[in-house]
């Protein structure tokens, strides 16, 4: 009996503590969202540096196809 009325209090909204997110769950998505961006910035650098050596390439000469 006691254990329905505390789920019709949590359906019906009468216990906040279950409907506001608690402090350490906030802190561990603004940990997870700080490392997932620090991944993020670390590939971006690691695919700008790899483009930057690929720009490095000379072009080759173009062939001449006027002796033929």
């Amino acid at each position: 009996m006691e254990e329905d009325l505390r789920l019709q209090e949590a359906m019906a909204g009468g216990d906040k503590m279950l409907t506001k997110p608690s402090l350490g769950a906030a802190l561990m998505a603004s940990r997870f969202a700080t490392n997932a961006m620090r991944g993020v910035q670390r590939l971006r650098t690691m695919h700008a540096a790899e483009m930057t050596h690929i720009s490095n390439i000379p072009k080759p000469t173009e062939p001449d196809f006027s002796l033929e």
